[in-house]
């Protein structure tokens, strides 16, 4: 099992610490993906992003990549 899905798997359990790691882990990646791509409302699609992964977190299985899923 990969550290990310390990968090996941936290976070799904109730730990939100793991969650907040999670996501910090891909911040700056998805801030330069989403920059590179638009000039504006870089944070609202970065907000956006984060909001569906916490909705969906739990159709993540083991095996998917969570930075391919993000």
């Amino acid at each position: 099992m990969d550290a990310d899905f390990e968090l996941l798997e936290a976070w799904r359990g109730g730990d939100p610490r793991a969650g907040d790691t999670l996501l910090r882990r891909y911040f700056a990646a998805l801030h330069r993906f989403f920059a590179n791509k638009v000039d504006d409302e870089v944070e609202d699609l970065i907000q956006r992003t984060f909001l569906a992964l916490v909705r969906s977190r739990h159709a993540i299985r083991e095996g998917d990549r969570f930075r391919a899923y993000m």
